[in-house]
């Protein structure tokens, strides 16, 4: 007679040693791309991305040779990953034609039907992070950046509804994910999009999505147990 393994069980047995949020194994890359093996032109079907615009990967020195470089207004350029918890971590900065208000580039983090986070790095210099609002999600200003320098910017999702956002080894802001409440914010993130605003070029490279924590660890308390398997069978 065949016994069924308990859900609960499989969900342990494939999640192994729950790793702290405070640590970063060698293993724990859930995503990484420097562009060096790209070809020039159209990113779309290139190494998982997908893109309705024009996408270049243009040599700069500062950032290798090759880097991700968005130049059309309204470009959007998405990689699906595999599910974590963890940091976002990318180089960013700007060439600008003629540079507007309200031109500016935006990362995004999410999953299937929702968006965790969203953070805006503005030409004029400010960071912003969609957060709730009492009528709806709003932009509340972080800080600032100089887009003409190259910058570290990274996006830290440990669950739990938390998210922190750092641009050059400085944390300017520290929230919560915008992950809709019935389906758990808390859910592990599974892409990653940018979208350019305005007439600028903005350059992307060392794009890192670092899982900290067990990929089955849903509510993101650093263990499996009986409440991820709560999270699981909700969804």
């Amino acid at each position: 007679m065949k016994h069924a393994v308990p859900v609960g069980l499989v969900l342990l047995m494939c999640c192994g040693p729950v790793v702290g949020a405070g640590t970063v194994p060698p293993d724990a890359f859930a995503f990484e791309d420097q562009f060096e093996t790209y070809a020039e032109g159209l990113l779309s079907g290139q190494g998982g991305w997908e893109g309705d615009g024009e996408v270049l990967a243009s040599p700069d020195a500062r950032l290798g040779a090759k880097t991700l470089g968005l130049s059309f207004d309204g470009a959007t350029v998405t990689r699906s990953v595999p599910s974590f918890y963890g940091i976002v971590r990318l180089d960013v900065f700007a060439e600008p034609a003629e540079w507007a208000a309200g031109d500016a580039c935006v990362i995004e983090v999410g999953a299937r039907g929702r968006v965790d986070a969203r953070v805006r790095l503005g030409f004029d210099s400010t960071v912003s992070v969609l957060q709730p609002g009492v009528a709806g999600p709003e932009w509340i200003a972080a800080g600032a950046w100089d887009p003409r320098d190259l910058a570290t910017v990274e996006v830290r999702l440990p669950g739990q509804e938390a998210l922190v956002v750092s641009v050059g080894g400085t944390e300017l802001f520290s929230g919560v994910t915008l992950g809709a409440a019935e389906k758990g914010s808390s859910l592990p993130s599974e892409f990653l999009g940018v979208t350019t605003y305005g007439s600028a070029t903005v350059f992307f490279d060392n794009i890192e999505v670092i899982r900290t924590t067990c990929s089955t660890d849903f509510d993101g308390d650093s263990s499996v147990n009986v409440r991820d398997l709560a999270v699981l069978l909700s969804v």
